[in-house]
């Protein structure tokens, strides 16, 4: 029944993407982005409200924001059919530490192909909003975007290891990793929806849209941090100010930087 599924899933996924080419025009070299066509007149469904909206999206933006939002749906479905329970299991692990360790033991939570999956899912979603909220002008620098973006997120899991290991001890080193990994891959799973919507979504301005989810990604990341911050001091031995400065010193400055840079 999964191979069923996987068949008629990619069956309807290549549908979609026959149709997109067939109705995407020419690139303009110069801006880099699909020139949005004309519409028939004589169809009035072309013409109506939501779907002539939609129309009008996908040849508005450049045409990898679609193709990396299908290609996410196709990721997330493949695991559901590989590992049905395993998305639930991760979701679950955000209000429950003890199941996070579980799927750490039982080896499913570790670098394997189907996290690699997960990761991969983060860091282009991710892109997408850092291109559309600071260089919205300029599409060509997206992958220019998601390789800085790859790059950090390996980085900073050796930082993690590095850090841990010089200032506390192989417990801390652990559990630093195992919320920053659980951080991004839900995360990553949580864009996808909400950038469709950002994109698609005849209602409100794409602009709006993107501050939103970057609000709700700082809100949650701000959680994050002091659960990590609990957890640490719980099972570590180290002083309390030792933990602040650590925290401070790879999570709270990079981000300051980086923002920083960035509304300069």
């Amino acid at each position: 029944m999964r191979y069923l599924n996987l068949i008629l899933f990619f069956l309807l996924f290549s549908l979609v993407c026959s149709s997109l080419s067939a109705q995407l025009l020419p690139k303009d070299t110069s801006a880099g982005i699909i020139l949005m066509p004309a519409y028939n007149n004589q169809n009035p469904l072309a013409n109506s409200g939501e779907t002539a909206h939609v129309r009008n999206q996908i040849h508005t933006y450049p045409a990898y924001y679609t193709y990396i939002l299908l290609a996410a749906l196709v990721i997330v479905s493949l695991i559901r059919i590989i590992a049905p329970t395993y998305i639930k299991e991760l979701f679950y692990s955000i209000i429950t530490p003890a199941q996070l360790y579980a799927l750490y033991r039982e080896g499913k939570f570790g670098f394997n192909f189907t996290n690699l999956l997960f990761d991969i899912i983060f860091i282009f979603c991710f892109s997408m909003v850092i291109q559309m909220a600071f260089f919205r002008d300029r599409p060509d620098l997206f992958y220019l975007i998601a390789a800085f973006t790859a790059g950090a997120y390996y980085f900073k899991l050796l930082l993690i290891q590095v850090f841990a290991y010089i200032f506390f001890d192989k417990s801390e080193a652990l559990w630093h990793s195992l919320y920053h990994l659980l951080f991004t891959r839900t995360s990553g799973i949580i864009l996808v929806p909400c950038l469709f919507f950002a994109l698609f979504q005849p209602y409100f301005p794409l602009h709006l849209c993107i501050i939103a989810i970057l609000a709700f990604l700082i809100a949650i990341y701000g959680l994050w941090l002091i659960r990590l911050f609990v957890k640490m001091k719980i099972g570590g031995e180290s002083d309390f100010f030792y933990h602040f400065l650590y925290l401070c010193a790879l999570e709270i400055s990079p981000i300051l930087i980086l923002i920083k840079n960035f509304v300069s």
